[in-house]
């Protein structure tokens, strides 16, 4: 039964960790000069060293990725700027 509920564990999980990506950034705000671009080297390299699969089709990353694969990760780190929108940030305040 878990073989076949693997996407949606996987589903749950990159969501998660997406929100820990999102609560990163905001961490880090006004910290770290260019938090988005750290990130997103960060990701670039640790999908490097790790061999990971830099643009696996959507079955892959269903089954196979409990992350979001590096392209959808650095183009969040490069895009989530609430600060700049007048927005308030989820997690820091």
């Amino acid at each position: 039964m878990a073989f076949f509920a693997t996407p949606a564990f996987n589903a749950v999980s990159r969501y998660f960790e997406h929100e820990a990506d999102r609560y990163g950034l905001e961490v880090i705000h006004g910290i770290v000069p260019d938090q988005a671009q750290v990130a997103a080297h960060y990701f670039e390299k640790s999908g490097e060293i790790n061999l990971a699969d830099p643009n696996p089709s959507a079955f892959i990353e269903s089954w196979m990725f409990d992350h979001p694969t590096r392209p959808k990760r650095v183009r969040f780190v490069a895009t989530y700027d609430p600060w700049s929108h007048g927005e308030t940030p989820r997690y820091v305040h």
